[in-house]
């Protein structure tokens, strides 16, 4: 079983912050070439739509017009993609299409997970939990509702690989106007795909660390580790201290 993470994230702070100080000094190093592997996605900067691999212009319930775009690859360095989109997180969208699109042309993988730099992924738990699924139409992760939409939070969402060809062969269906994962769910909702609850914790502190209230640590698949500490009126995100914190007592 293979499972590739495709990271979409920014190389603006505090998300660089996170990214290098967090992941890439923990998840990132249970990686491995023969049954999992790890990808940054970014956004280039610009939205060059000659170069898209595709794009077309759609009408949303609201008869207001969208594009919705699957961009070309203009970088690739080690676990790096670069796509021709704008960056930040307004990109996160156009940045997967063109991440699963180029996954599927040159990728072997039987699951892929969409996944943000806020969190924490147990690579030995999430395949374990995989292994007992059949990777076929499956859209999965922490289910909820928001938008008039049921649909799987962007902070992990597991594609079997026929989902994720799914998703690119039908970008049409993607409305570009409202958030990424609420997107993709309604894309699959038009399509008949149904979301598979799997949950996952929150942690906003390193007191939910050391208190569970699901399961034992290391049989969670993942953590969404995004906490903000507002010191002295300023904003300070302790994602990393976090992730860094669950490494150690997972190791």
């Amino acid at each position: 079983m293979k499972v590739l993470y495709l990271v979409t994230s920014s190389n603006l702070p505090p998300w660089k912050n996170i990214r290098l100080k967090g992941q890439a000094q923990t998840w990132f190093k249970d990686t491995n070439s023969s049954n999992s592997r790890y990808v940054e996605v970014y956004g280039s900067g610009k939205l060059g739509s000659s170069s898209s691999v595709r794009h077309d212009f759609h009408l949303n319930d609201e008869g207001k017009k969208y594009l919705t775009a699957i961009p070309s690859i203009v970088h690739i360095e080690n676990h790096v993609w670069v796509f021709d989109s704008y960056t930040g997180w307004d990109s996160i969208l156009t940045s997967t299409l063109g991440a699963l699109d180029y996954a599927l042309r040159e990728n072997e993988f039987d699951f892929v997970i969409r996944t943000v730099a806020s969190s924490y992924w147990n690579i030995k738990a999430t395949e374990a939990i995989l292994s007992k699924y059949d990777p076929k139409l499956l859209y999965m992760g922490n289910l909820t509702k928001n938008l008039g939409t049921t649909y799987i939070e962007g902070d992990g969402i597991i594609l079997s690989r026929d989902c994720a060809e799914l998703l690119v062969q039908n970008f049409h269906l993607i409305q570009s106007d409202v958030i990424d994962d609420v997107a993709i769910g309604r894309a699959f909702q038009k399509l008949g795909i149904k979301p598979v609850h799997l949950g996952r914790p929150w942690v906003r502190s390193f007191f939910d660390i050391r208190n569970p209230v699901l399961v034992p640590l290391e049989l969670i698949h993942t953590f969404r580790c995004k906490y903000e500490l507002n010191r002295l009126g300023l904003k300070i995100r302790r994602d990393a201290n976090l992730m860094r914190t669950l490494h150690r007592i997972l190791h």
